[in-house]
């Protein structure tokens, strides 16, 4: 069941990153780069926790390391923008 939980909440985390990318792209203050990199390493991820409920393996765990480095990313370049405006 937990592991279950772990995958449904990838899944939502991973949707909610190309969701944001998506955002970014129109925005052109953070640039057409890091939104397509977000939305790109959000559908590896919607596709790593999919593969992951029919073959479970370490994947979950570096899916999940490779948010946090994407929010430390994302959130270090939103924090770098609110101090110009």
């Amino acid at each position: 069941m937990f592991g279950a939980l772990l995958i449904v909440g990838l899944i939502f985390a991973t949707v909610g990153v190309i969701c944001l990318g998506a955002a970014m792209i129109k925005n052109p203050k953070f640039g057409k780069g890091i939104g397509w990199t977000s939305v790109v390493l959000g559908v590896v991820g919607v596709v790593a926790a999919s593969v992951q409920l029919w073959s479970p393996s370490m994947l979950a765990a570096i899916a999940l390391f490779g948010l946090i480095i994407f929010h430390a990313v994302a959130g270090r370049k939103t924090y770098r923008l609110s101090k110009l405006l």
